[in-house]
């Protein structure tokens, strides 16, 4: 009888262990977080549907989260807030990492790519609070909703990037 017993104890714990040993999702840092603005900041009808922390390579950043807007008409906010180490090798590695998310974004446009348009984007000045930027701008390829998505390097260790899906404050795409 004792060893039955132990067989389903031990049969449990074996169960168990998968769940145990999954990674839990990072918490919100409070230092990137500072990035995300009140849904407020965007208009009377806009909310903040979710905030979470970010799993990234510690070896380049140090920390970061992300924010989710929804507005009117299906209108969409996501901002990533990254912060790099002090490294000056994950610094450069940090643009380049951040990056890559930033053209998962932009690949999710339609494939309309207009080379005048990426020209005008790349010869705009930065935002402000910015010492470098990419944009990307076009239709998004499952609502049809005209997207900007920029990512921005903010002096000494910050990288944001904000994809913005629909009108904000009668605004679309980059601006």
């Amino acid at each position: 009888m004792h060893r039955w017993i132990a067989g389903v104890v031990l049969a449990v714990a074996l169960a168990a262990l998968p769940v145990a040993a999954q990674e839990t999702t990072p918490a919100v840092g409070t230092n990137s977080a500072r990035f995300f603005p009140p849904a407020a900041r965007f208009g009377d009808e806009w909310i903040q549907t979710e905030e979470a922390g970010l799993d990234l390579p510690s070896d380049i950043f140090r920390e970061g989260s992300m924010a989710v807007y929804a507005g009117p008409d299906g209108a969409r906010i996501t901002i990533l807030a990254y912060l790099a180490t002090d490294d000056r090798v994950a610094v450069r590695r940090s643009w380049e990492t951040a990056g890559e998310t930033f053209d998962r974004y932009r690949y999710n446009l339609a494939d309309n790519y207009d080379y005048q348009q990426a020209e005008r984007l790349e010869a705009m000045e930065p935002p402000v609070g910015c010492v470098e930027a990419k944009r990307a701008e076009g239709t998004d390829d499952f609502y049809s909703f005209t997207t900007g998505v920029t990512m921005c390097a903010v002096d000494p260790d910050a990288i944001l990037l904000v994809a913005a899906s629909g009108a904000v404050e009668d605004e679309t795409g980059v601006t």
